[in-house]
């Protein structure tokens, strides 16, 4: 074999090289590859503003992972981007009373897989201690009481009356009130509902709950 034709041998197997060598002489880009998708994700509301999250890493070379949420059924959206061989997350400053739903996903650069999605819904921070119910006129009555806020921030408790027939158990009325109560504070509440007919008599069948928080963040 001559000198040039060893030579050209030579220069044909070198090109081979990256090509059986695989990622020798690639960018990083052609070197990314899906990564796998998070598995047994989990949302527990440990409170009534905050959603604790647990997945399954079942990547070994992702970039990080992104969190999309969405609030009662809206669309999602990321609220946190995070490190590779991450697996958990706390959502925080949350709504009471309230449906979030999470998906989770691993990147590698524009390569991404989602992990399932999971939905979990807060806790109520307030409380009704004490009700009773005092007749106005035929159609009307008052229920009065106090209610207790056990949230660390001031916030709108939506409280909801109401009322049944004794006889039926029809629902008879139904009125809703809000009240400013502050952080770990009491408040006495009043609430008029006005029912579809005349109930004569002693009265007591009504409900009295809190249907509703806002934190005032």
């Amino acid at each position: 074999m001559s000198l040039k034709w060893r030579k050209w041998v030579f220069l044909a197997l070198l090109a081979l090289v990256p090509i059986l060598g695989g990622c020798e002489g690639c960018t990083d880009k052609e070197k990314l590859r899906k990564p796998g998708a998070p598995s047994n994700l989990v949302a527990k509301a440990v409170s009534y503003n905050r959603m604790d999250l647990t997945w399954q890493d079942n990547s070994n070379n992702e970039d990080g992972f992104n969190v999309y949420c969405a609030v009662g059924g809206s669309e999602y959206g990321t609220i946190a981007t995070l490190a590779a061989n991450t697996a958990a997350y706390e959502h925080s400053q949350l709504q009471p009373m309230t449906e979030y739903s999470y998906y989770v996903q691993a990147c590698i650069g524009e390569e991404y897989a989602n992990s399932s999605e999971v939905s979990a819904t807060t806790s109520c921070p307030a409380e009704i201690l004490t009700s009773e119910i005092g007749r106005i006129h035929n159609h009307q009555f008052r229920i009065s009481g106090k209610v207790q806020s056990h949230a660390d921030e001031p916030s709108l408790v939506e409280i909801t009356v109401s009322i049944y027939n004794p006889d039926t158990a029809e629902l008879e009325g139904t009125a809703t009130d809000t009240s400013y109560v502050e952080a770990h504070g009491t408040k006495d509440f009043a609430i008029d509902c006005v029912t579809t007919h005349v109930l004569l008599g002693g009265f007591d069948n009504y409900t009295v709950e809190v249907t509703d928080v806002e934190i005032l963040y």
